[in-house]
């Protein structure tokens, strides 16, 4: 029995830690974002659903046809919604946390389902079809974790799709400005720290494209 508990711990600890280093290379601001929570368990849970995010997110430019990627993300839906004996690293992650009670089951699957859109808007251009994509999944990631302030994760997943979509700078900026005067009753450092970036942003956005990007960067640095 005991021999049974310290090979499960092994493997959580090994699931952990590849959780972690794939986030880490996958987006590494993400990574220091999650490290804002002290509570260890709640920090693996995070660090699991980013890394699952930021892989599904990787999808569109690993295959060639569109099918094939809406494949790999059913495969994702169907490992957590079946229990499976032979389980992958992050799957191990994602199933300690969700029995531990860090996710809201239905809206993880939910979640990955919607993510479908990382295929089919791949190519797509138009700002608003985009932007409303880009907002929505930032709502679904806080029902994921209960997390009652959707503003907070929306600023993060805005912020995070300038990388796929550059184009959609001015648009990002303005939804920023929306949110941030938004009142807000939380006093989570989440919030105050992409409260004041999302403002430096916003003030420097009428200034060269490279000052600008300057203040990006210190949203990567000093908010995630």
């Amino acid at each position: 029995m005991n021999s049974s508990k310290s090979k499960h711990k092994k493997n959580l600890e090994s699931a952990c830690d590849y959780a972690a280093q794939q986030l880490m290379q996958a987006d590494r601001d993400l990574y220091r974002l999650a490290l804002y929570e002290k509570n260890i368990p709640r920090r693996r849970a995070l660090i699991a659903l980013w890394a699952l995010i930021t892989d599904i997110e990787k999808i569109p430019y690993q295959i060639t046809e569109p099918q094939m990627g809406i494949l790999r993300i059913k495969w994702w839906y169907d490992s957590i919604t079946k229990d499976q004996a032979d389980q992958t690293l992050l799957l191990v992650a994602l199933n300690d946390a969700l029995s531990q009670g860090f996710y809201n089951k239905d809206d993880l699957l939910a979640l990955i389902d919607y993510m479908q859109g990382e295929i089919t808007l791949h190519n797509h251009q138009d700002p608003a079809v985009l932007i409303d994509y880009i907002a929505e999944k930032g709502r679904f990631i806080s029902k994921v974790l209960e997390y009652k302030d959707h503003a907070t994760f929306i600023k993060i997943t805005l912020l995070r799709g300038l990388h796929h979509y550059p184009h959609l700078w001015d648009n990002v900026t303005k939804s920023l400005q929306e949110l941030t005067q938004a009142p807000t009753k939380e006093q989570d450092i989440y919030i105050k720290k992409s409260d004041y970036y999302a403002e430096l942003l916003i003030k420097n956005i009428k200034k060269d494209k490279p000052i600008a990007l300057s203040v990006l960067n210190l949203i990567k640095l000093h908010f995630c």
